[in-house]
């Protein structure tokens, strides 16, 4: 629990908005066949790649979510010294996901899927579609089309994925301390010319009164 407090206290969400994260997930996603989604430390999904896998299309368009996303990205934020890829499955679909770090704590969590875990069978992809509500015929042309991914290899995309993220999350979180550098280095000029005026035109005054003598 208090890990969790620390974390929660030292994530900036403003580190997955960037546009440096959608073409790296894009690159990856069309790479691996695996969609990404970006979790905060609060597990709350915060930014995906843009390209959609047709099996995530079809779930998509019939509103089915398994929740495998989710558990896998929470699995993740538990995460602290030891940051092995986590693998989550249910009924023959996989995610792979990894823990994010900045600055030596896990700020987030990236999770990429779906995945088959073996040859999909008719009567497989027929509970599939059962229980997701979608047309089987939609399902299964999709399914028979998707070779299955070796659990090994779905552990590699997983540490790609760290390896990936990480570098993004110190690149995101450079270019902000660059930048609010910058401002402040705009902003003591101006500071420095306010009270140059201020400090002139206090001087200026005092002259004025001076120089008029004593009133009598």
């Amino acid at each position: 629990t208090q890990a969790k407090e620390i974390i929660g206290h030292c994530v900036d969400l403003s580190l997955f908005s960037s546009d440096l994260w959608e073409p790296a997930l894009d690159k990856f996603a069309e790479a691996t066949g695996l969609e990404v989604t970006l979790f905060g430390a609060d597990a709350k999904a915060q930014q995906g790649s843009v390209h959609s896998t047709p099996l995530m299309k079809l779930f998509n368009k019939y509103g089915f979510e398994p929740g495998l996303f989710a558990a896998c990205a929470r699995r993740c934020l538990l995460q602290s010294t030891d940051r092995p890829a986590v693998v989550a499955e249910e009924h023959g679909l996989t995610v792979v996901g990894t823990s994010l770090v900045l600055e030596g704590a896990v700020v987030g969590a990236a999770v990429a899927g779906y995945a088959f875990g073996g040859f999909s069978h008719v009567a497989a992809v027929q509970r599939w579609a059962k229980s997701a509500g979608v047309p089987f015929e939609s399902l299964w042309n999709i399914a028979r089309q998707q070779p299955p991914v070796p659990r090994r290899r779905l552990l590699l995309h997983g540490e790609l994925l760290q390896i990936l993220g990480d570098a993004l999350l110190r690149a995101n979180h450079r270019t902000r301390q660059y930048e609010d550098a910058v401002v402040k280095l705009e902003v003591r000029p101006r500071r420095r010319t306010s009270l140059w005026r201020w400090s002139r035109t206090n001087c200026a005054r005092r002259l004025r009164r001076s120089s008029a003598g004593p009133a009598f």
